[in-house]
């Protein structure tokens, strides 16, 4: 990217950052204007920037992910690495989101998931044998030998 790019880069990321919840409206106009950037590389990371919007509704987000302008693989991580982080800081932990957590093989999910109150020593067994990288593993493996958590 050049100059210009990182400029209207700098001002897209900007302009997402002031916004709370995105209405459809403007997840549309988003999307619209991270998508017609000329600059292959400023639009896949403008793109990176709605995915990653802490404040995407659930709707919105499964929204995203059936669309093609997605469809990369990396802008698809994102998208799910916001889905697990929200369920993890609303929902209660079920094996269902434990699993998907475990699967996503997510660093930064994960990392969360050891910050959940409901875990067991079961679920950190598994963190600790199958975690993202050594900082998970390492923590799970310290969760395992320190206080009592959740049986």
């Amino acid at each position: 990217m050049t100059n210009l790019e990182h400029e209207r880069f700098r001002l897209f990321e900007a302009k997402v950052g002031c916004l709370a919840i995105l209405s459809e409206a403007e997840l549309h106009a988003l999307v619209d204007e991270a998508s017609s950037d000329p600059d292959g590389s400023c639009r896949e990371s403008m793109l990176g920037v709605i995915a990653a919007h802490p404040f995407l509704l659930e709707a919105q987000i499964a929204s995203l992910s059936l669309g093609p302008t997605f469809a990369p693989a990396h802008l698809r991580r994102h998208l799910e690495r916001n889905r697990l982080l929200q369920a993890l800081a609303t929902e209660p932990l079920s094996e269902p989101l434990f699993g998907s957590c475990v699967v996503s093989g997510d660093a930064r999910v994960q990392l969360a998931l050891l910050g959940h109150k409901a875990l067991t020593r079961a679920h950190l067994s598994v963190l600790r044998q199958n975690g993202a990288n050594r900082a998970v593993r390492n923590l799970a493996k310290q969760r395992l030998g320190g206080p009592a958590c959740a049986r």
